[in-house]
Protein backbone atom coordinates (compact mmCIF):
# COMPACT_ATOMS: atom_id res chain seq x y z
CA UNK A 1 0.00 0.00 0.00
CA UNK A 2 1.49 3.35 -0.98
CA UNK A 3 1.56 6.41 1.27
CA UNK A 4 -1.14 8.10 -0.77
CA UNK A 5 -3.49 5.19 -0.07
CA UNK A 6 -2.88 5.19 3.68
CA UNK A 7 -5.63 6.91 5.58
CA UNK A 8 -4.88 8.38 8.98
CA UNK A 9 -7.74 8.64 11.41
CA UNK A 10 -7.75 10.25 14.81
CA UNK A 11 -8.50 7.81 17.59
CA UNK A 12 -11.77 8.32 19.44
CA UNK A 13 -9.80 9.17 22.58
CA UNK A 14 -8.53 12.33 20.87
CA UNK A 15 -12.10 13.38 20.05
CA UNK A 16 -13.11 12.82 23.67
CA UNK A 17 -10.18 14.93 24.88
CA UNK A 18 -11.14 17.75 22.52
CA UNK A 19 -14.71 17.65 23.82
CA UNK A 20 -13.48 17.75 27.43
CA UNK A 21 -11.35 20.80 26.62
CA UNK A 22 -14.41 22.51 25.14
CA UNK A 23 -16.39 21.75 28.29
CA UNK A 24 -13.57 23.10 30.47
CA UNK A 25 -13.70 26.41 28.58
CA UNK A 26 -17.31 26.94 29.60
CA UNK A 27 -17.55 29.32 32.53
CA UNK A 28 -20.06 28.52 35.23
CA UNK A 29 -20.82 30.46 38.39
CA UNK A 30 -20.68 27.45 40.67
CA UNK A 31 -20.04 23.80 39.90
CA UNK A 32 -21.02 21.10 42.39
CA UNK A 33 -19.85 17.50 42.25
CA UNK A 34 -21.07 14.76 44.58
CA UNK A 35 -18.18 12.78 46.01
CA UNK A 36 -18.70 9.38 47.56
CA UNK A 37 -16.43 8.65 50.49
CA UNK A 38 -14.87 5.25 49.77
CA UNK A 39 -15.44 3.20 52.88
CA UNK A 40 -13.54 -0.08 53.20
CA UNK A 41 -16.03 -1.45 55.76
CA UNK A 42 -19.07 -2.82 53.87
CA UNK A 43 -21.18 -2.86 57.07
CA UNK A 44 -21.23 0.92 57.42
CA UNK A 45 -22.99 3.16 54.91
CA UNK A 46 -21.01 5.45 52.65
CA UNK A 47 -21.30 9.20 53.09
CA UNK A 48 -21.69 11.81 50.40
CA UNK A 49 -20.09 15.24 50.54
CA UNK A 50 -20.51 18.20 48.23
CA UNK A 51 -17.47 19.74 46.62
CA UNK A 52 -18.03 23.14 45.08
CA UNK A 53 -15.93 25.35 42.87
CA UNK A 54 -16.36 29.11 42.73
CA UNK A 55 -15.96 31.03 39.50
CA UNK A 56 -13.39 33.83 39.35
CA UNK A 57 -16.23 36.35 39.03
CA UNK A 58 -16.50 36.13 42.83
CA UNK A 59 -13.20 38.04 43.01
CA UNK A 60 -14.92 41.15 41.63
CA UNK A 61 -16.47 41.70 45.07
CA UNK A 62 -12.95 41.76 46.55
CA UNK A 63 -11.60 44.47 44.27
CA UNK A 64 -10.03 42.40 41.48
CA UNK A 65 -10.56 44.00 38.07
CA UNK A 66 -12.43 42.28 35.26
CA UNK A 67 -9.38 42.64 33.02
CA UNK A 68 -7.27 40.69 35.53
CA UNK A 69 -9.89 37.94 35.69
CA UNK A 70 -9.88 37.71 31.90
CA UNK A 71 -6.07 37.40 31.92
CA UNK A 72 -6.28 34.60 34.47
CA UNK A 73 -8.96 32.84 32.39
CA UNK A 74 -6.74 33.10 29.31
CA UNK A 75 -3.97 31.30 31.21
CA UNK A 76 -6.27 28.47 32.36
CA UNK A 77 -7.34 29.65 35.82
CA UNK A 78 -11.13 29.36 35.91
CA UNK A 79 -11.92 28.96 39.60
CA UNK A 80 -10.99 30.64 42.87
CA UNK A 81 -9.70 27.26 44.06
CA UNK A 82 -7.27 27.05 41.13
CA UNK A 83 -5.79 30.40 42.19
CA UNK A 84 -5.62 29.35 45.85
CA UNK A 85 -3.74 26.14 45.04
CA UNK A 86 -1.43 27.63 42.40
CA UNK A 87 2.09 28.66 43.31
CA UNK A 88 3.12 32.30 43.37
CA UNK A 89 5.62 31.56 40.62
CA UNK A 90 2.93 30.05 38.37
CA UNK A 91 0.64 33.03 38.91
CA UNK A 92 3.52 35.46 38.27
CA UNK A 93 3.89 33.93 34.80
CA UNK A 94 0.48 35.33 33.81
CA UNK A 95 1.14 38.28 31.52
CA UNK A 96 -0.18 41.55 32.87
CA UNK A 97 -0.41 40.42 36.51
CA UNK A 98 2.18 42.02 38.77
CA UNK A 99 3.77 40.30 41.75
CA UNK A 100 1.91 42.64 44.10
CA UNK A 101 -1.38 41.63 42.44
CA UNK A 102 -0.41 37.96 42.75
CA UNK A 103 0.18 38.36 46.48
CA UNK A 104 -3.17 40.15 46.83
CA UNK A 105 -4.90 37.34 44.88
CA UNK A 106 -3.31 34.69 47.08
CA UNK A 107 -4.40 36.55 50.24
CA UNK A 108 -7.99 36.94 49.00
CA UNK A 109 -8.35 33.36 47.79
CA UNK A 110 -6.81 32.00 50.98
CA UNK A 111 -9.65 33.66 52.92
CA UNK A 112 -12.25 32.29 50.47
CA UNK A 113 -11.03 28.68 50.20
CA UNK A 114 -10.74 26.47 53.26
CA UNK A 115 -7.26 25.00 52.96
CA UNK A 116 -6.27 22.40 55.51
CA UNK A 117 -2.53 22.69 55.25
CA UNK A 118 -0.06 22.34 58.06
CA UNK A 119 3.53 23.47 57.77
CA UNK A 120 6.36 21.28 58.98
CA UNK A 121 7.01 23.76 61.80
CA UNK A 122 3.41 23.42 63.00
CA UNK A 123 3.62 19.62 62.78
CA UNK A 124 6.83 19.70 64.83
CA UNK A 125 5.13 21.75 67.55
CA UNK A 126 2.22 19.28 67.59
CA UNK A 127 4.59 16.31 67.80
CA UNK A 128 6.48 17.85 70.71
CA UNK A 129 3.41 17.43 72.93
CA UNK A 130 3.11 13.68 72.28
CA UNK A 131 3.88 11.55 75.34
CA UNK A 132 5.79 8.28 74.94
CA UNK A 133 5.39 5.35 77.31
CA UNK A 134 8.50 3.29 77.83
CA UNK A 135 8.32 -0.45 77.42
CA UNK A 136 10.86 -1.17 80.12
CA UNK A 137 13.29 -2.59 77.58
CA UNK A 138 15.96 -0.01 76.73
CA UNK A 139 16.82 -1.50 73.33
CA UNK A 140 13.15 -1.74 72.32
CA UNK A 141 12.61 1.89 73.36
CA UNK A 142 15.55 2.85 71.12
CA UNK A 143 13.92 1.05 68.18
CA UNK A 144 10.63 2.81 68.93
CA UNK A 145 12.39 6.21 69.22
CA UNK A 146 11.57 6.64 72.89
CA UNK A 147 8.69 4.24 73.47
CA UNK A 148 5.08 3.80 72.45
CA UNK A 149 3.33 7.06 71.52
CA UNK A 150 0.11 7.82 73.36
CA UNK A 151 -1.32 10.03 70.65
CA UNK A 152 -1.76 12.98 73.00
Amino acid sequence: MSESQVRYEQPEETHAMEQEQEVSRVQLNSIRFPCIDPNPNPNTPTTQTQVSYTNLEALLAHGIATADIEKLNAEGFYTVESIAHATIRKLSEVKGISEAKVLKLKEITKSMVPMDFKTAADALVDRSSIVCLTTGAVELDKLLCGGVETGR
